[in-house]
């Protein structure tokens, strides 16, 4: 127990001095929800807080709808709820904190519609991340960004819908995660059987702020042949580069792929702050810290 509580301290010692180092928009959150692209006969508009819209079809029926994202404020600046109303009917309400609220009404080709909902806080983290399929007058959340990537590899978890195209859309899940620092990973959802569904465990991997995915070991780290991560396939050596490639989530369960010295294979990834996989080094007399084990990536915020 005593040493469990020394490893925490030099954690939080360490990530406030990571925090002086690095500006805080180093933390992995959704970006700005306005970007989101649509084509192949998709739409996507965005609403501001409390204005009311009238020239779009939020039901599905080709018509146009009345919609509003109401919110409401503590002394001013803090927000305490959301409330969405269709056609003057409460359709979605929450009472949560925030700073602002992000929304955007999609319809896919095919006339479903669906609405992305973020109100972040600190950091970025917010209890409302997700995004909700419009049906019978009632928003269903059908993607829960905060989960996208299990819920024990970091902190500062969220997401955002990045693209939409035709019946499908391109979501971008995000976490500070204890193995790799800032990440994404990017999936495509498609409209079946009524709903959105995921057309595969594996998406594309962004890690970092370098924007190439290669970063140097800080130790020796073993690669496996598949997924189950039971079959090692290699090891990489301490100070071999290391391409990031693809992730797999599967519940709490996750996965990398990558790359190094021409051979490809998947490792596993790191559940809590000091675990096994991460680097461990003396952060002052008697205190040790854990740290990605990787060169140049740190955790933040």
């Amino acid at each position: 127990m005593a040493a469990s509580i020394k490893n925490r301290l030099a954690y939080f010692a360490a990530a406030a001095l990571v925090t002086l180092l690095a500006c805080s928009f180093l933390v992995a959150q959704p970006t700005d929800a306005y970007a989101t692209t649509a084509t192949k006969g998709a739409q996507a508009h965005t609403l501001k807080e409390n204005v009311t819209y009238t020239q779009y079809d939020a039901t599905g029926d080709r018509k146009a709808d009345t919609v509003k994202v109401a919110t409401s404020y503590q002394d001013g600046y803090i927000g305490n709820k959301i409330t969405v109303y269709l056609n003057d009917k409460k359709a979605f309400a929450k009472s949560t904190w925030f700073y602002n609220v992000k929304a955007q009404l999609i319809q896919l080709k095919n006339g479903k519609c669906f609405m992305y909902l973020y109100a972040p806080m600190d950091n970025g983290d917010a209890e409302v991340c997700a995004l909700y399929q419009i049906k019978n007058g009632k928003l269903k959340r059908v993607i829960n960004f905060n989960k996208g990537l299990g819920s024990k590899i970091g902190n500062h978890v969220g997401g955002e819908v990045k693209k939409v195209s035709g019946n499908s859309m391109t979501v971008s899940f995000t976490a500070m995660s204890y193995m790799a620092s800032s990440i994404s990973a990017d999936y495509t959802y498609k409209y079946k059987s009524g709903t959105l569904k995921k057309t595969s465990s594996i998406g594309k991997l962004t890690v970092g702020f370098k924007g190439n995915n290669t970063y140097k070991t800080k130790k020796a780290i073993t690669a496996y042949k598949n997924t189950k991560c039971t079959s090692k396939k290699f090891t990489i050596k301490k100070g071999a580069k290391v391409k990031f490639l693809k992730t797999y989530v599967k519940g709490n369960t996750v996965r990398f792929q990558v790359k190094s010295g021409g051979k490809t294979g998947w490792i596993k990834v790191a559940n809590r702050y000091d675990s096994p996989l991460m680097h461990k080094y003396l952060y002052t007399s008697g205190f040790y810290a854990y740290e990605p084990p990787f060169v140049g990536l740190v955790l933040a915020g």
